[in-house]
């Protein structure tokens, strides 16, 4: 069994045991969604679909349940399916499943599946309801790639630093675990175009943090996060091996939302350098260093 069922288990126990104590202590909440897109462009078909002359080639929906065992445990999980054109899983996939033990408004502690906080809305984008966009802007949250930066297998700290009244507050996220590119997704697909496929996805290691200010501005945020985060795997049929080592890709934002008034900015740059060795062929290595930002309103 992979980890990520055993966490499943984990929580569907502590399920269990916050049933058992009782309708009066038992706070299960179920909450979904269901979307069915008509996608329509007038010139290039978009990530596979015949956007040119209009598709309902993209759909979407999840359940997610959480059960509050206590005043300081949380356990959830949620399942997502996706088909966007060319994109997507056949079955619904585990967006997220954790424990969430929150000891003061200083410190918490999540484990198991837990959601990457990075940026503005990385965290929320498993959610449509969540905001106002049929597409968040997609040089930063590319929606072929949304699984693969959403979560990763691993511990989270997380918490709220109150500095003054008339400073505002500091919130910070810091957490490790293991990161997987998704089949089915946007990168595994470059790789295959490149001639590059495996016998699994391209896994390995992701450290990072977030940190972001609750400006005395009412309304006002501003933050940075840095994701990081390294992949190896074996070429199909043990024809060579695949290394990207540490990639550093922070991130800088402000928002600020008054009454009727919703303004964001955001600004990442993404290094990273990928090595292929080919068994008779050699070993080659390639890097990027790109850049980009969006103003929405």
């Amino acid at each position: 069994m992979n980890r990520t069922g055993v966490v499943l288990i984990l929580i569907l126990l502590g399920s269990v045991a916050g049933l058992g104590q009782g309708g009066d202590d038992v706070h299960l909440q179920i909450h979904g969604f269901a979307t069915q897109a008509f996608a329509y462009s007038g010139a290039n078909n978009y990530l596979g679909m015949n956007t040119a002359q209009g598709t309902t080639g993209w759909t979407e929906a999840a359940v997610n349940v959480n059960d509050q065992v206590n005043e300081k445990l949380r356990v959830g999980a949620q399942f997502h399916y996706t088909r966007l054109g060319n994109f997507g899983q056949e079955e619904p996939t585990v967006d997220w499943a954790l424990g969430d033990y929150k000891a003061s408004g200083l410190l918490g502690l999540r484990a198991g599946k837990v959601k990457i906080r990075w940026g503005l809305y990385n965290d929320t984008q498993d959610y449509d309801p969540g905001y106002l966009w049929a597409l968040l802007p997609e040089p930063v949250y590319g929606i072929d790639i949304r699984s693969t930066n959403l979560s990763q297998l691993g511990v989270e700290v997380y918490g709220r630093l109150p500095i003054g009244e008339k400073f505002g507050t500091l919130s910070y996220s810091g957490y490790y675990g293991d990161y997987v590119y998704v089949s089915g997704e946007g990168e595994m697909e470059a790789f295959k175009e490149s001639g590059l496929t495996f016998d699994s996805p391209p896994a390995g290691k992701t450290p990072g943090f977030d940190l972001r200010w609750m400006t005395p501005l009412t309304g006002l945020t501003v933050g940075g996060s840095l994701m990081m985060f390294d992949a190896t795997a074996n070429l199909a049929g043990e024809t060579g091996t695949y290394r990207q080592p540490l990639a550093f890709w922070p991130t800088y934002y402000a928002q600020y939302i008054n009454r009727k008034l919703f303004l964001s900015y955001q600004y990442t740059k993404l290094v990273e350098y990928q090595t292929t060795a080919i068994t008779g062929a050699g070993t080659s290595t390639s890097d990027s260093d790109t850049s980009a930002w969006y103003v929405m309103g």
